[in-house]
């Protein structure tokens, strides 16, 4: 085989990994054409590009922080399949396994290659269906649609195919929120500003300014909260204090006068959920009561320290999301071990990486979805792509 030939075909192979990869992210969060084709059949093709890209481009780095990583990740998913899964539960978690450990591995270039690609499409998405919610549901311009339904009815749609429009629950109260192809606003949101902060939050790029204006018309509280925490961490310096005073001071009047005027969509859906009523936060909703008086007598169990895995169906304890949902699926050790592995992927002397680990602790507080491949990938890609950069920075600056 000649040189050429074979970076032809590495090169190739290079593609493929990153396309199965995007597909892989995208499936992690309930895409709705992927909705009715089976986990395993993205995973396959991506161990397969997987394969084909190492045997014709060894591209796997290991050092002492990955064998680390790999390790945690190996007891991870150790205790998860001996949760009582079944032979089909155990095999997807394996796969899930090998396509963490390899991506784990693989080199910065084709990290940076995977985020550079997931950040396109994903902003590519998000612009087309923002466009059709506007013709949609602000101009009402009538398009032909479906009722469908996910997960045992949970979610009500109508469904244009360029967008979903929910119909039941409170995201049809008042207003239709942007939901775009996924199955909820702060499903949207939380991953866009884990996206934008894997990309260093650099808005020189037009794909990001895309995700950022999608992300904020989700009218989501997670979205603004961790945006409103991205700004003030990254402009923390004495010289910009006064500035970050000032936002403050206009976000607290804004906030006062909604709660004074105390009626429209802004004040349902963001500001009541900042007040507190009867000793908690309006908008500390993730768990049904149901699950709270669970939870709270769940800690006297045995079950505490490794959940109840596969079982955690079989509870049926409402709707739920968040660490609570998470510490009863996987318990205080998979809880921990799960942090430890995104503290130790992070692990590195730079500001912006830490900031990444920040945003996703916050958002697996809000939303517990840490081993789907859509955070890991992006989280994963992030600390590579803000590490590398830093390291440039500092050769320019000594040269």
């Amino acid at each position: 085989m000649t040189m050429d030939k074979k970076k032809k075909e590495s090169f190739l192979f290079e593609k493929l990994y990153v396309s199965s990869l995007i597909l892989l992210f995208l499936k992690g969060y309930n895409f709705f054409y992927f909705w009715n084709i089976h986990v395993i059949l993205f995973l396959s093709f991506n161990i397969l590009c997987g394969t084909l890209l190492f045997l014709y481009k060894p591209c796997l780095q290991q050092n002492f922080q990955s064998v680390v990583q790999l390790g945690l990740l190996s007891v991870i998913y150790i205790l998860i399949s001996f949760g009582g899964y079944n032979i089909n539960g155990i095999i997807v978690n394996v796969m899930y396994g090998f396509v963490f450990y390899f991506f784990l591995l693989t080199s910065a270039s084709i990290k940076k290659t995977a985020l550079n690609g997931i950040t396109k499409v994903y902003a590519v998405i998000l612009t087309i269906t923002f466009v059709f919610y506007v013709l949609i549901v602000i101009a009402k311009i009538p398009f032909p649609y479906q009722k469908i339904t996910f997960n045992a009815g949970q979610y009500e749609f109508n469904n244009y195919r360029v967008l979903l429009e929910r119909i039941n629950g409170d995201f049809s109260i008042f207003f239709v929120r942007f939901n775009s192809l996924f199955l909820e606003p702060g499903h949207i949101g939380v991953i866009a500003v884990l996206v934008l902060t894997a990309n260093d939050f650099d808005l020189r790029k037009k794909e990001n300014i895309l995700i950022l204006i999608c992300a904020i018309c989700t009218l989501s509280l997670a979205t603004y909260v961790l945006l409103v925490f991205v700004v003030f961490y990254k402009n923390l310096t004495v010289k910009r204090f006064k500035y970050l005073v000032l936002i403050g001071i206009i976000f607290i009047a804004l906030f006062i006068y909604f709660a004074m005027k105390g009626e429209g969509f802004f004040y349902e859906r963001i500001v009541s959920r900042l007040m507190y009523r009867d000793g908690q936060l309006v908008g500390n909703n993730r768990v049904s009561s149901k699950f709270d008086s669970f939870y709270n007598s769940f800690f006297q169990t045995d079950r505490c320290y490794l959940g109840y895995g596969a079982y955690y169906s079989d509870l049926n304890l409402g709707p739920a999301a968040g660490y609570k949902a998470y510490v009863v699926q996987f318990g205080i050790v998979g809880m921990i071990l799960i942090v430890l592995l995104y503290f130790f992927i992070s692990f590195k002397k730079n500001r912006s990486v830490s900031l990444l680990f920040l945003v996703w602790f916050l958002a697996f507080l809000q939303a517990a979805y840490p081993l789907t491949p859509t955070q890991f990938i992006v989280f994963t890609a992030g600390v590579s792509v803000i590490e590398s950069k830093g390291r440039k920075l500092k050769h320019d600056s000594s040269c």
